[in-house]
């Protein structure tokens, strides 16, 4: 059940960084009560994290997990809170718009103040329109690439690096190593070449 919380974290903060849709992902992926609980919170990508610390923490009371394992996991689940807050306050904290219309602003002016300045000076009229054309072209580029990189998560691939997270818990969790020399079969264990990852891990 981890595997599977663990496996659409990054499907989730996707969506909840681009304002996407991401009940497809859940319904697909856990089961109804899980489903259920996920999407009644109002930040998924938490209700997940919560989630398997509340697996983690009933088996280190069962005895599955050493203190040394259960303390390892807990570091782990905190880091992804902490990326996850960070990827909140990036989404949450953009660049205010007077800002981007005041620096639009000032450089058009500075725009159409460069070729009356390069006037006065001793070049001619065709270097004087070409300086102010490359002039032009980049600075309305860093101004364009600026006002994207306001909205960073719309620029990342989080498609891909979501897809790249599910397969590495599928790697994980799915494809266990093949057994040492000597080393005695477990009950009810199943040799890792006869484990197949699900087809929505491998599409």
């Amino acid at each position: 059940m981890a595997a599977r919380h663990l496996s659409i974290f990054g499907w989730l903060l996707k969506c909840r960084m681009r304002d996407e849709d991401d009940s497809d992902v859940i319904q697909t992926m856990l089961s109804p009560t899980d489903a259920r609980y996920v999407e009644k919170q109002r930040k998924h990508p938490v209700a997940l994290i919560t989630r398997i610390r509340q697996v983690v923490a009933l088996e280190a009371k069962r005895g599955n997990l050493n203190p040394g394992s259960h303390r390892s996991l807990e570091a782990n689940l905190l880091e992804l809170n902490r990326i996850y807050g960070m990827c909140e306050r990036l989404r949450g904290s953009p660049v205010p718009p007077m800002y981007s219309r005041h620096t639009s602003r000032l450089l058009m002016f500075w725009l159409f103040s460069l070729p009356l300045s390069l006037n006065s000076t001793s070049i001619s009229a065709f270097v004087n329109v070409l300086l102010v054309m490359v002039a032009g072209f980049v600075t309305l580029g860093l101004d364009e690439i600026s006002m994207q990189l306001e909205q960073p998560f719309r620029l990342m691939p989080m498609q891909q690096l979501a897809g790249s997270v599910m397969l590495d818990v599928a790697d994980a969790f799915v494809e266990r190593p093949p057994k040492l020399d000597g080393e005695e079969d477990i009950e009810g264990e199943e040799s890792g070449a006869n484990l197949k990852a699900p087809k929505y891990w491998t599409d």
